[in-house]
């Protein structure tokens, strides 16, 4: 399953059932792959919406890094919720994944691994 935590205007008390979504139903789930919310801006779905409702954009990187990357990254300037607290839910998150341990962002063949075994003891 793939998840993304910190859209603008999840809440806590949206954060809080997707965690208690992922407890009651940890068994059915083989794996979770997890993103944080960012803001691309060219090209999103609802993006004039976006930038209204948070009061504008700023660039994500200074104009120096303009040269050696392919897009432009840009920041909501009045982000809700904040980043900090984006942050704080992905460590939650992940920290709840490893309590019920479903592997979480899988990159090796031993996450694979883990996957897998937990699954095959699950089906038993």
């Amino acid at each position: 399953t793939y998840w993304i935590v910190g859209h603008p205007h999840e809440t806590e008390k949206d954060f809080q059932e997707t965690l208690d979504f992922l407890k009651d139903n940890g068994n059915y789930i083989y794996e979770v792959d997890l993103a944080l919310f960012y803001f691309y801006g060219d090209g999103e779905l609802g993006k004039d919406t976006f930038i209204q409702q948070f009061g504008g954009v700023v660039e994500r990187f200074p104009p120096i890094f303009e040269k050696v990357s392919v897009f432009r990254y840009h920041n909501l300037k009045d982000l809700s919720p904040s980043r900090e607290e984006a942050y704080d839910r992905v460590i939650r998150f992940v920290q709840a994944m490893k309590e019920l341990g479903i592997p979480c962002n899988r990159s090796s063949v031993a996450d694979f691994m883990v996957a897998e075994r937990r699954w095959q003891r699950r089906k038993k």
